[in-house]
């Protein structure tokens, strides 16, 4: 039943028209009535019919304003415009606005009947026209599904080794236009990092189906999308190759590794496939999205044992040390050889777990069971810089804990040095070394390192700006000091000129200034 709304602001043609017509038997629906263009409009909003019945002249909006408005939002919805003789002029201009069915007052029964089989004719013969569109629609579609399915089968089957018999590769080759035998091509392979969507497959494919110009081929096995590829010129491929990357990386939200085989022919594809599968591994080493070719194959797969230079002994007492900037520099240089070497994946994870072990047997023996949890997730990570990351994290939790108890021990060691200055201050020949030596019984290096690590200046110059602040209480005290013994009494030995330069180096001015501003009161700065 298609819904009817009539509108007229003459209630006897209103409920007249409502009555005589048989809405049924036509194969409509009266939904409602409309005594004007407003009200009319309202409950077009409402219910949308299929055809509204309208007067030309109404209070408020008339039946024009009413077609116009109506149409613009609704333009499915067609128009019977009744009017009287004098106002046909008038409505012909609804002819502008698509409306072709208009009738002149007063209209019997029959001549609305006839206007409304009329619109209904050629509504059904629009669904027709529209089902048949939309059935061909479905049809191509489903056409083009199943030429697609059919090549992702067959290029799966070829991945796969399946056999196909000579008459269907015959088959196949007239049905894609490609040729399976002379055809050179190369494998493109993608992975999707992290834990893939169902809909990022479905983007990839699609993305490489516009993008690849010479695609031949393309399916899904597993975690891989495979892209077969007529062979191109390398800088046209290597373009395509990251443009599909950045694509994928805008939409999709991740990163796409991909591996690129050389070029053979479309029957040794599945070696290609094996290839692609061997070289992908191989990100452990080159790293997530990243575009690897071929030539990238050159991994010493045959080396079980090497000589590496995992110095035990040397990394413990780095450890040991708390000093995290060269722990750091330790660990970068055993993943930079391991790296250059690209052993046998799971070599070079067995070597670093056996080194990690050896570690904490030397840096925590009764709690290396604890340990061996943590230890042993080192064959979990994808790729090298992952697997370091983990290695400098674990390492990390014992320097911190050796940077704390050397902190406190450095702080002790900082603490007896200043008391020994303020004993030696005024000794001209006292040193560093002679502080290490004969004082602190320590390396004179380690403890200079040590003292400008707490203190953030060097010895000399820390026991320098010591004998200036001596000097200055020196003469706070003793306002007649001579310069020559003042010099003396602070480390600077018979050279009182030295000592002024450094003194006023230091606080701005010569000592006698220095005694000149205390003595009138006015204190420097």
């Amino acid at each position: 039943m298609y819904k009817v709304l009539l509108v007229d602001d003459e209630r006897i043609i209103l409920e007249g028209i409502a009555k005589v017509v048989d809405w049924e038997k036509v194969g409509t629906r009266l939904i409602d009535t409309a005594k004007n263009g407003i009200e009319a409009y309202e409950k077009i909003t409402s219910y949308q019919p299929d055809i509204v019945i309208t007067d030309i002249k109404m209070p408020g909006m008339d039946g024009l304003s009413l077609v116009v408005k109506t149409i613009k939002k609704y333009p499915s919805i067609q128009f019977i415009i009744l009017s009287g003789y004098s106002e046909f002029e008038y409505a012909k201009k609804a002819i502008d606005y698509g409306v072709k069915r208009y009738l002149l007052k007063p209209c019997n029964e029959n001549m609305i009947i006839e206007a409304l089989e009329s619109i209904i004719k050629e509504k059904k013969k629009e669904e027709v026209q529209n089902h048949i569109s939309e059935s061909y629609k479905i049809l191509e579609n489903q056409v083009k599904s199943s030429k697609k399915y059919i090549k992702e089968q067959l290029l799966k089957d070829f991945l796969l080794n399946k056999t196909y018999s000579h008459k269907d590769l015959n088959f196949f080759e007239r049905k894609f236009n490609i040729d399976i035998k002379n055809e050179p091509v190369q494998l493109i392979l993608c992975y999707i990092e992290g834990i893939p969507k169902d809909y990022q497959f479905y983007a990839l494919a699609n993305m490489g189906t516009d993008i690849f110009k010479t695609l031949l081929l393309n399916t899904v096995i597993e975690d891989y999308t495979i892209f077969l590829v007529k062979k191109e010129d390398g800088k046209t491929l290597q373009n395509q190759l990251y443009e599909l990357k950045e694509a994928f990386k805008k939409i999709c939200k991740a990163e796409l590794t991909i591996v690129v085989s050389r070029v053979d022919f479309i029957k040794n594809v599945r070696e290609l496939y094996l290839q692609a599968i061997k070289i992908f591994s191989y990100r452990f080493y080159l790293g997530i999205g990243k575009i690897i070719y071929n030539q990238h194959l050159f991994f010493e797969e045959n080396k079980i044992t090497i000589n590496l230079s995992f110095d035990t002994d040397k990394f413990i007492k780095l450890i040991k040390s708390g000093d995290r900037q060269q722990v750091q520099e330790f660990i970068t240089g055993i993943f930079q050889e391991l790296t250059n070497k690209k052993l046998n994946i799971n070599t070079t994870k067995t070597m670093i777990t056996k080194f990690l072990l050896s570690v904490v047997q030397s840096l925590s023996p009764k709690n290396i069971n604890e340990y061996l949890d943590q230890i042993t997730k080192v064959v979990e990570n994808e790729t090298l810089e992952k697997v370091q990351l983990f290695f400098e994290k674990f390492i990390l939790t014992f320097v911190e804990k050796y940077e704390v108890r050397n902190l406190s021990k450095q702080a002790e060691l900082v603490r007896k040095i200043n008391e020994i200055l303020n004993e030696q201050f005024s000794n001209p020949d006292f040193t560093l070394k002679m502080l290490a030596n004969e004082k602190m019984y320590m390396n004179a290096d380690y403890l200079g390192k040590i003292f400008k690590k707490e203190t953030g200046k060097n010895f000399s110059t820390y026991l320098t700006i010591l004998r200036i602040k001596k000097a200055k209480e020196i003469i706070e005290e003793q306002d007649n000091v001579k310069i020559s013994n003042l010099a003396n009494m602070v480390g600077f030995g018979n050279n009182p000129q030295y000592f002024s330069q450094v003194f006023k180096k230091y606080t701005g001015y010569t000592p006698s200034e220095y005694k000149d501003k205390l003595q009138k009161n006015v204190f420097p700065v």
